[in-house]
């Protein structure tokens, strides 16, 4: 990610426990952002759900505690598209994993970034699917990064 795109999205975090979406510069770039507490060994967690024809582009995380790159306590992370009936299971992206890499506090990490846009039906549905091996709390904002393909 280039650290201009960095940027855009570290100006972007709204209040707490509240979702959002905003336009970006104008370019159709848009964030629909929530906030998680997930202090579970597992979590199965919607975090977007499509209004319209969209691609979506990248998940994020900003974390409000650190997690440090540590295999005994750890989270594995994956972002799932669960389609519009909510049955799905096809992973968007790769899985993020604690154990190799730490969550720095207040940094943003990359959750999912595929190689190509993943086109969302409206009433697409994907959640956040977590297991945490250890005592680690999974708490911060989750923003989704993506495209209207309807003006």
């Amino acid at each position: 990610m280039t650290s201009t795109r960095r940027q855009r999205l570290a100006d972007l975090f709204p209040g707490a426990n509240r979702r959002t979406t905003t336009t970006v510069n104008g370019m159709g770039l848009k964030h629909s952002t929530i906030r998680i507490d997930v202090t579970a060994t597992t979590a199965d967690v919607a975090i977007f759900a499509a209004r319209g024809d969209c691609a979506v582009l990248g998940v994020y995380f900003v974390p409000e505690v650190a997690v440090t790159a540590d295999g005994a306590n750890k989270w594995v992370i994956a972002v799932t598209n669960r389609g519009t009936d909510g049955l799905g299971t096809t992973q968007f992206g790769t899985s993020f994993d604690t154990s190799t890499t730490a969550l720095v506090k207040h940094d943003l990490a990359t959750l999912a970034n595929p190689a190509a846009e993943t086109i969302a039906l409206n009433g697409t549905v994907f959640s956040l699917d977590a297991t945490e091996t250890g005592a680690v709390t999974l708490r911060g904002l989750i923003i989704v990064e993506y495209e209207s393909l309807v003006s």
